[in-house]
């Protein structure tokens, strides 16, 4: 098996770097990042056992650990090869990538199996075509999701210079401005949804454990309540950066000109986070072909408005940001409707879901616009995050009372 994947490994990589990259100092980097695929793999196994559980911790603390490794190793390698061409120093990046992802498979297996020693099998587990069957029932449409998904994004990154183009921009300006949008301004806008990732990975297999025994009211609970947190963290980062976009991209990129971006893109966030969530409740809920229907209809929504809009001279880049909006809008919408056709009995509590939220966004928002001619950027995100926190927490209290 693994004279077979080194064949094809190499098949693959010369293919890449003759026709697809049309540049043989490739070569070395995609050879050096290839172990990372198989590692990764299994990685997520052993790290969907302890989600499937629900538990967190020790997939947490071996992420942290695999992130330290791999900046260590970079570190070391790029020290090593000082004097050696930009694709060796490449490759090392790729390198360190694999060596972090070798040492959480490592990790995960002594943790896996320590869990499995304190909690040995018990019952009657289904044959192992059944469980096969099972497997790809679920995995096909998710695996179809992520590979047209990353197609999807190639297509936009490659539509967006040649849109901004037309709109009559000169294509070095174009290409400058993809790297702003995606490599600076979205980065910041989806930095708190770090928190909305970690609430999906529990909310998912908590969802299918209810659905199982037949828990509908302790679901009903759980989602509204995982909505609710979601939505406080999305209004809380949205008045935040609606005040301090310019500063926060001074402070970070010394470039004024991606607050623009990080600006018009925030005003689409807290509707795009509730629709990253909607996607992982659908994903609880086993409708992971609804899931995969769903992420195409949105991604030819992003081609069509990104394809129309970029390509007016007074929208240009601008378009992005509005999409960012529409598609998030588009996508929460039908999502909601799958969930409800699902749940026959869920009832969505909008007033403490999001009005709640919103309103305690707004009055961030307004305090914050005092705070920010007041105080440096790093202490009014922490002051404004606080205020928000504060008032959430009071407003629960208050609820739970009543």
């Amino acid at each position: 098996m693994v004279n077979l994947y080194n064949g094809y490994s190499y098949t693959f990589i010369q293919f890449c770097f003759k026709n697809i990259l049309n540049d043989d100092r490739t070569q070395l980097s995609i050879l050096c990042f290839c172990p990372a695929l198989i590692i990764v793999s299994i990685s997520s196994i052993f790290k969907g056992v302890f989600y499937g559980y629900q538990k967190v911790l020790e997939p947490a603390i071996i992420d942290v650990l695999e992130k330290a490794i791999r900046i260590l190793s970079i570190y070391l390698l790029i020290q090593v090869l000082k004097g050696y061409d930009i694709n060796i120093k490449s490759a090392a990046a790729y390198l360190a990538l694999s060596i972090g992802e070798l040492t959480s498979l490592i990790l995960l297996f002594i943790c896996f199996i320590n869990f499995k020693h304190q909690n040995p099998p018990t019952g009657k587990s289904d044959n192992s075509l059944q469980l096969l069957f099972n497997l790809l029932k679920l995995s096909i449409p998710l695996a179809l999701n992520g590979i047209l998904s990353t197609m999807f994004s190639s297509i936009i990154a490659i539509l967006i210079p040649k849109r901004l183009h037309i709109a009559g921009l000169p294509y070095e300006e174009s290409i400058s401005m993809l790297g702003k949008l995606q490599g600076m301004a979205m980065n910041v806008v989806f930095f708190p949804a770090i928190i909305i990732s970690s609430l999906s990975t529990l909310l998912i297999p908590s969802i299918s454990e209810e659905i199982a025994f037949k828990n509908y009211k302790i679901l009903n609970h759980r989602i509204n309540t995982t909505i609710k947190f979601a939505m406080a963290v999305a209004f809380a980062s949205c008045a935040i950066l609606l005040n301090s976009s310019k500063e926060i991209s001074m402070f970070i990129y010394k470039d004024s000109s991606v607050g623009n971006l990080i600006y018009y893109l925030s005003i689409g966030l807290p509707i795009v986070y509730f629709e990253i969530l909607t996607f992982s409740i659908l994903n609880g809920l086993g409708k992971q072909f609804n899931l995969l229907i769903n992420s195409i209809f949105v991604s030819l929504i992003d081609i069509t408005l990104i394809y129309f809009l970029m390509a007016i001279p007074q929208i240009n880049i601008y378009g992005y940001c509005i999409n960012f909006a529409i598609s998030g809008a588009t996508g929460a919408i039908i999502n909601l409707t799958c969930i409800y056709k699902t749940l026959k009995g869920f009832n969505f509590d909008f007033y403490k879901n999001i009005i709640i939220p919103l309103l305690i966004g707004v009055l961030v928002y307004i305090i914050g616009s005092i705070l920010v001619k007041l105080l440096p950027v790093q202490m009014f995100i922490l002051i404004c995050y606080l205020i928000y926190a504060s008032v959430f927490i009071l407003t629960q209290k208050l609820s739970f009372s009543k």
